[in-house]
């Protein structure tokens, strides 16, 4: 979802580019691995626009931070949840796998949190079974109205 500054506005941010990269890296890493995520405040609200894993040579390679900027260790789905809901101006996900990313939660939590099993909600979200878009949509109303996303 746009996240919301401290005036009550919903800002967005396009930051796609970054979350493919982090998609990208959930393939070869766990969750929970830690990084360092860039971030800057725009219009009220933080923005991460590159982040790195805590190593000595990429840190090198990072270009200096401006004033205003800072970095933020997070894990990668804590990094992959927030550039979610980010990137949603809507308010809404289209999937089961982009509400899950959007939690952040393990899919043990996830499950707990819906009362539905784990391998159910694995299955859905690695595409080996299909989700019905009215449970879809029931979730994220929860997740909306519970400020959970």
């Amino acid at each position: 979802m746009a996240i919301q500054n401290d005036r009550g506005e919903l800002i967005s941010f396009e930051c796609s580019d970054i979350i493919d990269d982090v998609k990208e890296d959930l393939q070869e890493y766990r969750r929970q691995t830690k990084v360092y995520a860039a971030c800057r405040f725009e219009k009220g609200v933080k923005i991460i626009f590159d982040y790195f894993f805590n190593d000595i040579q990429e840190m090198a390679m990072f270009p200096p931070l401006k004033e205003d900027e800072w970095f933020e260790k997070m894990t990668l789905a804590e990094l992959l949840a927030y550039l979610t809901r980010l990137n949603n101006i809507t308010n809404r996900y289209k999937s089961i796998t982009e509400l899950f990313n959007a939690t952040g939660w393990t899919f043990k939590k996830f499950s707990e949190y819906f009362k539905i099993p784990q391998r159910t909600v694995e299955d859905w979200v690695y595409g080996k079974a299909s989700c019905a878009d009215y449970i879809v949509r029931l979730m994220n109303y929860k997740l909306l109205k519970e400020n959970i996303i």
